[in-house]
């Protein structure tokens, strides 16, 4: 029986842009069996979109490896594609079957033994901006919780979600005194000062940094982590 061949990657890729940013950043060496048709694909893209991807992954899937995926990621998602562009893509494979074809063009150029034989299951479209705030969000979450209850009591709960925070509060009452506007933005430069070293990429301006403030009985009502599975996470007050 013939040894299936495998990848020896140190990272895979993850739905959560913080700990897919390690998966996101690893780039092919010249000897990787994937770096001559990532590369041709990186330039295919290039010509096409007229912006150069940032990084191009080859992953097996692990539940069923006779499917391999492909993960383009660009600096920014939003030069390229509109929201509703990449709503589409998600729901829908036939706007990627172009890319796709353009892949398996690449791949007849620079053949990849390990996939040798294996089916493409699709092509993704990642934005890696929101990699890098998520990392660095999660990099700076300690010390920004110890600041916090420190320094802002009121503030009873906190959740990261992509490249966001949630704040949760008692009551509208606190909630709203939360929100001055002096209050806000002494805050946020507090925060920002707190996430910059760990931001590698100058993805983080005190105007970039998003916060969303609710109530803590509409996140403990709805079930903890229900809560980003609801509209109730699209309903707070953005700061």
């Amino acid at each position: 029986m013939t040894k299936m061949k495998k990848f020896k990657d140190k990272f895979e890729h993850s739905v959560m842009p913080s700990l897919d940013y390690p998966f996101a950043t690893e780039v092919y060496s010249i000897w990787d069996s994937r770096y001559k048709v990532t590369k041709l694909f990186k330039s295919m893209l290039t010509e096409k979109m007229g912006v150069c991807p940032y990084n191009c992954k080859i992953s097996l899937i692990e539940t069923d490896s006779s499917f391999f995926n492909v993960f383009v990621y660009f600096w920014d998602i939003r030069e390229i594609f509109s929201d509703n562009e990449i709503r589409n893509m998600i729901v829908d494979e036939k706007p990627k079957q172009p890319y796709i074809s353009m892949f398996m063009e690449a791949l007849k150029c620079y053949p990849v033994p390990e996939i040798e034989g294996k089916k493409m299951n699709s092509v993704f479209f990642q934005d890696f901006r929101i990699r890098a705030c998520s990392k660095s969000l999660k990099d700076a979450e300690p010390s920004l919780k110890w600041f916090w209850n420190k320094h802002e009591p009121q503030i009873v709960f906190t959740a990261r979600w992509d490249d966001s925070y949630y704040l949760f509060f008692n009551n509208e009452n606190v909630l709203n005194q939360f929100c001055d506007g002096e209050h806000i933005r002494v805050f946020k430069k507090r925060a920002y000062e707190i996430i910059s070293p760990h931001d590698m990429h100058n993805v983080w301006s005190i105007d970039s940094l998003k916060f969303i403030v609710d109530v803590h009985e509409n996140y403990t009502r709805i079930g903890g982590g229900n809560y980003f599975n609801s509209d109730a996470m699209f309903a707070g007050k953005v700061i």
